[in-house]
């Protein structure tokens, strides 16, 4: 540079400026302004000068040195620009450490700032090369070659965006590096592939914005007034603005976006239009709104190959916003402590040159990604360039919980140095996002406001991390809130510990040692980083925890809340490990009874209504259902949703429930307000010219993944009432001819058939409308499946009868795959592969307005009991009664009882107890005894009340070949081939008799003519 040079210099050290390069440096000295002042001691024969400097300036037209230093704070570097502009004929370079200083022309300066300026207006610099910086803070910046760029190296996971470029393309022909064609006279922001999010801070002003080729280039009025209807307030009225006091009112942390209309009056507060132009990324989604951490290919579209979407909603299982403590805090007499990580030992040899082994316990990374880490200590490692280490980055790897044992990944290329033996400790230590090792301690203060004491003190960067009422969750449980295989429909019945968690309330640090940070903030040697670290190692930093995460809540205490009932709902809940059953997550365990075990407890089966399925329980809170003996037996299994942390740990941010969309109606009764309905309504305008042109699916849910079913309680579908709804589903508009209302593959369907006109169906004897299916069951020799329909069963009085059926359709086969779980025809559809079982039927043929049971149905329907319009029961074939059968009248054709000690009873309701009864029943064996004990006589029927004689009327002729009584009367005449009597002689003409009784022996004919009077004659040879 050949410049007149202007040095405005303090004092100097030496040696400081060499001109070792300058031939005759005495000389170039001597022709300079040096020699006035103080002077000059001299130079060396290396051409430095030996003595230090004090002068206002050194005029030089070059200066060749190896290092220049300005001592006082305000001493610059200027350069003469020969510039006919006279208000540019100065640059100067310096720094500025006060920030209450003023430049030569009386501009304010910023404090602890590196000028590089005329302190006018921007210069043009230029500079040959590539220029790298952390950063730029420039008024003017130029890239005066065609086709320079500002690039930023984004450091993204996605490789396709890990540049952005900042260029002008001048040419229309030319392409970028990706062969993209680019639009001539434009400015380029982007990374030339997809589009990027760009955020800036502060307020961005153009005199135009074009987007598709519309220029908005008028001011932009809006704003959002949450209860005045005007706004007046024009410096804040933007229509789309970063969240600030007097707008977003009522949130602890202020939102990122607002958007709204001016006033409360505009007719649209956002409208935004676009079209579908391909697949995924590339046009498949117009608005993505995404609740997902992790690499960018989860925020995807999630549209086919050949779909479009208009609104795409997606969220996941975040991780927390950052992950810290995990390791082991020691606590000294003095008050000062040390942060350390967690020993291990590996569970057998490992040879040298290893890059993964096996430890005894298991160990948290945090987030997985750079951010944070785990590194081993202990041991050395050596690497491909044959670097030796002794600590290195790790990752943890399959854990397994039988034996609390963990796989250790060895990363960054190093491998074990040496063998590695059992003996050897080994010690993994875990550093946040922020690279700082925390360590976690629960506790309260004397005011019983409970807190997470987090050693060292929190670090900007991670404090800029968390917001009032953030959720902070530990990994610290007692017990399970909930297990798997839970019966409850109400409630997760996942493996979910009983955490603690709270939401933050403020942060506090406390100075452990304030000698030690003012020698800290005294040492010269550290840097600004190291000085960070070591003050912050002197305090400890407090989070106070709330109950709640709105403020003013009923209830909201100082406190940790904890998911599992009751102690969710405990106000005297102490700080999470102090109270019973506390531990550490990863040690948490629970019971599953197996399949014998619950197969032998009948009372446990009765209590779960599981039948024979395992069923799991926290292992502190067994069902006292469960015997002793079982309990020894239980078979324990840890719960996946351990964090791996050894010692207590926070994660910052996190939801144990998460809504992809949440919408909300609500009355409040409003001032003014006339609104009394409110509806949810999607509509699809199809505007077809025939039939079958367009399909539409209005909603789907798809739930995919893994294989393996969902925990009990989880639906696809659910309209929660809460006892206020007088309807909970209503579908209409479904296909006259058959369309189904509701199909499900449990078998279950409801078809519509409204006729307009003459009916298609039915036509025929056999043919067959199904109404609904009521579900279906698979066994290992068929399936089975409940229906109703509609059977043309044939003519009566010429007039055609249909008879609507409730019945049984039955498949053979033992083909696992093979099942009704689709079907809609009583008859398997055209393959008539179902049989037709049993059935109701309503209006069966031969008996309208009746009811009646049977099977099959048209022409091969067969009817056995029927009910007509009128009530009379017809039994069309047999009726067979096992058991007994209590009947107040039977008008039958025929009766049979078919085994061999049918009875029929009659029940007499007589005020006589043993005669209550009447029994007519036929006994065929020898040996057989009735009710009471009587022997019975064999092939003989009987018709009594087993007891003693009844009273038997008879209206009509009673005939019998043969009939035997101990007393027989009759008020009629007895009409017999033979009367066989019983031989007795009256002990006197005044034994005890009735009117018309009659005896005889082998020589008299006894008759009683009155009570108590017998008379006689005798009886004579013939």
């Amino acid at each position: 540079m050949n410049l007149k040079f202007l040095l405005m210099l303090g004092v100097v050290s030496s040696p400081i400026i060499n001109f070792s390069h300058i031939t005759y440096a005495e000389d170039y000295v001597a022709k300079s302004q040096i020699n006035v002042a103080n002077g000059v001691a001299g130079l060396n024969k290396n051409g430095e000068i030996t003595a230090n400097i004090n002068n206002d300036r050194i005029n030089n037209n070059s200066i060749n040195s190896n290092f220049i230093q300005l001592n006082k704070k305000n001493d610059r570097l200027r350069f003469i620009t020969n510039s006919p502009d006279t208000n540019n004929n100065e640059i100067d370079m310096f720094y500025n450490a006060d920030g209450n200083n003023k430049d030569d022309f009386g501009n304010p300066l910023d404090g602890n700032t590196f000028y590089f300026t005329n302190n006018k207006y921007g210069n043009n610099y230029r500079f040959n090369g590539t220029v790298k910086a952390s950063s730029f803070n420039s008024g003017h910046f130029e890239l005066p070659r065609h086709g320079d760029r500002l690039r930023f190296i984004t450091n993204s996971p996605d490789t396709n965006n890990n540049e952005i470029d900042m260029f002008y393309n001048a040419d229309g022909n030319n392409k970028d590096d990706f062969g993209n064609p680019l639009d001539g006279n434009t400015f380029y922001f982007t990374n030339n592939k997809y589009g990027n999010n760009y955020r800036f801070n502060g307020t961005v002003k153009a005199g135009g914005i074009e987007i598709n080729g519309h220029v908005l280039n008028k001011p932009i009025p809006g704003g959002i007034e949450p209860v005045d209807p005007y706004n007046d307030d024009r410096n804040n009225a933007n229509l789309i603005f970063l969240s600030q006091p007097g707008y977003d009112w009522g949130n602890i942390k202020p939102n990122t976006l607002m958007v709204g209309g001016r006033s409360r009056n505009s007719v649209v507060g956002i409208k935004a239009t676009c079209q579908n132009t391909g697949q995924g990324d590339q046009g498949g989604s117009c608005y993505q709104f995404t609740n997902m951490s992790g690499p960018q290919a989860y925020h995807r579209s999630g549209s086919g190959v050949t779909d479009g979407i208009n609104m795409d909603m997606r969220t996941m299982d975040n991780s927390p916003m950052d992950s810290i403590g995990g390791n082991t805090l020691v606590k000294n007499s003095d008050g000062s402590y040390i942060v350390k990580g967690n020993e291990y030992s590996v569970i057998s040899n490992v040879p040298a040159g290893a890059t993964k082994f096996v430890i005894k316990g298991t160990f948290g990374c945090g987030l997985g990604e750079s951010r944070s880490r785990c590194e081993l200590r202990g041991i050395n490692f050596v690497n491909n360039a044959g670097k030796i280490s002794n600590s290195v980055k790790v990752t943890p790897g399959f854990y397994n919980p039988s034996n609390n044992t963990t796989e250790v990944n060895i990363n960054d290329g190093y491998v074990l140095k040496d063998i590695l033996t059992p003996d050897k400790k080994l010690e993994i230590i875990y550093y946040a996002a922020d690279g700082t090792a925390y360590a976690i301690d629960f506790s309260e203060d004397n005011n019983g406001s409970q807190y997470a004491a987090i050693y060292p003190s929190l670090s900007e960067k991670e404090r800029n991390l968390t917001h009032a009422r953030m959720a902070v969750w530990t990994n610290i449980a007692n017990g399970m809130a909930s297990v798997e295989n839970g019966t409850n429909e109400d409630s997760g019945n996942t493996d979910m510990p009983g955490y603690y968690y709270g939401y933050a309330d403020g942060f506090g640090d406390t100075v452990l040692n304030q000698a030690n940070i003012d020698a800290i903030k005294a040492d010269k040697t550290k840097t600004d980083e190291e000085k960070d670290l070591a003050i912050r190692q002197n305090k400890v930093t407090k989070i106070f925890m709330r109950s709640f995460s709105y403020p003013g809540l009923a209830g909201d205490l100082v406190k940790w809340k904890n998911n599992k009932h009751p102690l969710n709902d405990d106000p005297n809940i102490k700080s999470p490990g102090l109270n019973a059953y506390d531990q550490l997550d990863y040690k948490l365990s629970y019971a599953c009874l197996t399949k014998n075990q619950l197969n032998d407890n009948e009372e446990l089966q009765k209590r779960l209504h599981i039948g024979n399925r395992p069923d799991c329980f926290d292992k502190v809170n067994i069902p006292s259902v469960v015997r002793p003996e079982q309990i020894n037996n239980i078979n324990y299994i840890y719960n996946s949703n351990y964090h791996r942390y050894q010692k207590p740990a926070l994660f910052l941010g996190m939801v144990q429930k998460n809504f992809n969309l949440y919408t909300q109606q609500s009355f409040n009764k409003s001032p003014d307000s006339i609104t009394r309905e409110f509806d949810n309504e999607w509509d699809f305008p199809m505007n077809q010219d025939h039939d079958g042109q367009a399909s539409v699916r209005g909603l789907t849910m798809v739930f995919s993944g893994g294989g393996h079913p969902l925990a009990q309680g989880s639906y696809m579908l659910r309209m929660a009432g809460f006892n206020h709804m007088p309807l909970g589903l209503k579908i209409d508009g479904i296909w006259p001819y058959g369309g189904k209302s509701l199909e499900t593959d449990a078998g279950f369907f409801l078809y519509k058939w409204t006729m307009l006109g003459a009916s298609p169906y039915l036509q025929n004897i056999n043919d067959v409308m199904s109404i609904s299916g009521l579900g279906q069951i698979k066994t290992n020799q068929a399936s089975y499946q409940l229906m109703t329909f509609m059977s043309n069963d044939g003519n009566v009085d010429n007039k055609q009868n249909n008879s609507l059926h409730l019945g049984l359709t039955k498949q053979n086969s033992t083909d696992p795959l093979q099942n009704l779980a689709w079907n809609q025809s009583p008859t398997c559809n055209e393959n008539k592969e179902c049989a037709v079982l049993g059935q109701i039927f309503f209006d069966p043929l031969g008996y309208v307005g009746g009811i009646g049971l049977g099977s099959g149905h048209g022409d091969k329907a067969k009817l056995g009991l029927v009910v007509d319009k009128d009530a009379n029961v017809f039994i069309n074939k047999n009726l067979s009664v096992t058991g007994q059968s209590n009947n107040n009248s039977i008008n039958t054709n025929f009766l049979q009882l078919n085994n061999k000690n049918n009875i029929l009873r009659f029940v007499t309701n007589s005020p006589d107890t043993n005669n209550n009864m009447i029994d007519m029943f036929y006994n065929r064996d020898v040996g057989n005894r009735d009710d009471l004990g009587n022997l019975l006589d064999a092939n003989t029927f009987y018709f009594t009340n087993n007891r003693y004689g009844n009273n038997y009327r008879f209206n009509g002729t009673v005939k019998a070949n043969s009939m035997e009584s101990d007393q027989f009367t009759a008020k009629g005449s007895i009409s017999s081939r033979k009367f066989i009597g019983v031989l007795s002689t009256p002990s006197s003409s005044s034994a005890p008799c009735a009117s018309g009784e009659f005896a005889d022996d082998a020589n008299y004919h006894y008759v009683c003519v009155a009570p108590n009077k017998w008379k006689r004659v005798a009886l004579s040879n013939f």
